[in-house]
């Protein structure tokens, strides 16, 4: 379905794609709904189901709703809303991102030197081919560099770390030296050749 005017779709229906170049607004149901937005400021709102939203290239505000929802991000101005306890939420972006409360993963994409952090509760933080900067702050995170030379820092918690194809410097909360392994319940890591 493609329209050029706020829509809402209706049941039996999946997809929309917003046309036009006005800011305006699409609304999902109760199904796993993709919404795609136009070029300026949107709207997406998903409601229930496993939604996958894509504002395009303007500043746009996402909420998934219920379910195991999935938001391209493109634009510093982009909003991405979730409640938390609604799914598991991932956020694929372009540019360098910080997960909001409610928001579980974060995948960067492309290959530019980007930097994407995690929040309080237990999050997958994923690089792209560039040099990236990846945080997990609190919770039990998985942080897994990509290509480049990253820097990864799991923070607090019981994190897995796993550098790309480069050189990557791993930060832990625990102390390691040659003649001790690490305990069951403290982080660790691992580079690939």
């Amino acid at each position: 379905m493609t329209s050029s005017i706020s829509y809402t779709l209706g049941t039996e229906v999946e997809n929309l794609v917003l046309g036009g170049s006005a800011g305006i607004s699409g609304t999902g149901n109760g199904g796993d709904n993709v919404l795609t937005g136009n070029g300026a400021a949107n709207t997406l709102t998903g409601l229930a189901g496993a939604d996958f939203l894509d504002g395009g290239a303007g500043a746009d505000t996402m909420a998934g709703g219920l379910g195991d929802d999935t938001y391209v991000v493109d634009s510093t101005g982009d909003v991405v809303s979730e409640s938390g306890g609604d799914g598991t939420d991932t956020v694929i972006s372009s540019i360098a991102y910080t997960l909001a409360t409610g928001l579980e993963n974060v995948t960067l994409t492309g290959n530019a030197a980007l930097n994407a952090t995690g929040n309080a509760v237990a999050n997958i933080v994923t690089g792209n081919d560039g040099d990236n900067a990846l945080a997990g702050l609190a919770g039990d995170d998985r942080l897994t560099g990509g290509g480049g030379n990253d820097r990864l820092d799991g923070g607090t918690g019981a994190d897995a770390m796993a550098g790309g194809s480069a050189t990557t410097p791993i930060r832990s909360t625990m102390s390691v030296t040659p003649s001790t392994r690490p305990a069951a319940t403290a982080s660790t890591w691992s580079t690939a050749a």
